[in-house]
């Protein structure tokens, strides 16, 4: 079994080097089970991002931590406030995030879809993220995100592994100086995805 479970996250990480290479993603950051990619977006002047990660966990936990939104502060990078607007049904969500900046950039916030689909043999899981503009009006001194879109894909190597694989286009909107941009597309995904780990392994 431990074998089986080896050879599993040798695939998952092979495809995922494999499909790098397909897309022309670059890599940006590298450390430990993390790989954090960033390529130029065709519809935007800002990166598209993309990070691909195998750790402890199921996806029971990855449902139960994204559902749980007010806890996103712990481990979501930047993150100043987050809560539930309103829970559609049982696989759609839809929350209030705002993110801070450093000083002169102006804190982000927006409204944000969340959906989960589950596959039939419940080993896979993905979670689509986009913005929505019709629920909130815009809060004083806070640059509402212009454009929003992000996929989580995860699966289940094993019994106690799961495999996730992250992609994000967003458009912060406002002025943003390059050195913070940067900031955010090299630490951001990083940081996030290191606390997403400790927290499933803590959990």
């Amino acid at each position: 079994m431990q074998l089986t479970s080896y050879c599993l996250l040798f695939f998952f990480l092979l495809q995922f080097s494999s499909l790098s290479a397909q897309e022309d993603w670059e890599i940006s950051k590298d450390k430990g089970n993390i790989k954090v990619y960033t390529k130029s977006s065709v519809n935007s002047k800002f990166k598209s991002i993309k990070v691909t990660c195998v750790t402890v966990g199921t996806i029971e936990q990855i449902i139960s931590i994204f559902k749980n939104v007010e806890t996103n502060v712990s481990w979501i990078y930047s993150c100043k406030k987050s809560y539930m607007i309103k829970i559609v049904d049982a696989d759609n969500i839809i929350y209030y995030l705002e993110s801070g900046a450093p000083w002169p950039v102006s804190n982000r916030d927006a409204v944000v879809n969340m959906n989960f689909r589950k596959s039939a043999d419940n080993r896979n899981l993905t979670i689509t993220t986009s913005d929505n503009k019709t629920i909130l009006e815009q809060k004083k001194g806070i640059v509402r995100v212009a454009s929003l879109s992000a996929i989580w894909n995860i699966v289940a190597v094993d019994d106690k592994n799961i495999a996730i694989t992250y992609y994000l286009d967003v458009n912060p909107g406002g002025s943003v100086p390059a050195w913070a941009y940067n900031l955010f597309v090299t630490e951001g995904p990083y940081s996030t995805f290191k606390k997403l780990t400790e927290l499933l392994k803590n959990n």
